[in-house]
């Protein structure tokens, strides 16, 4: 039994078809699984996101704390009088030159 032109269509046809509906189950299958990878990596960056917002609003509290801080200390400077005025240190110079003349 020869085969004949049409058999070779027929055949082309199906060959064809089988090709086409391989190509389009893998093709599928590649992009379920890059599709899953976005999801994985979505997810991930979510979790960092969260995590990223939680360091910022930290950051932004340890700032704040810092300021009240300075803003206290110059307060207890003030108070305390750590610092003496120029115009402190020249009256004291002159009481010491006065009971220690330098000459």
């Amino acid at each position: 039994m020869a085969l004949t032109k049409s058999d070779f269509k027929e055949m082309r046809k199906v060959v064809s078809e089988s090709v086409t509906d391989i190509v389009v189950d893998a093709s599928q299958l590649i992009l379920s699984g890059i599709q899953k990878m976005f999801d994985v990596r979505d997810i991930r960056f979510d979790v960092h996101d969260k995590k990223l917002d939680k360091l910022t609003k930290d950051i932004q509290s340890i700032k704040l704390d810092t300021r009240f801080i300075k803003d206290d200390i110059a307060g207890i400077n003030g108070e305390l009088g750590l610092k003496a005025s120029k115009k402190d240190i020249i009256k004291l110079t002159q009481k010491v030159e006065n009971y220690h003349p330098s000459n």
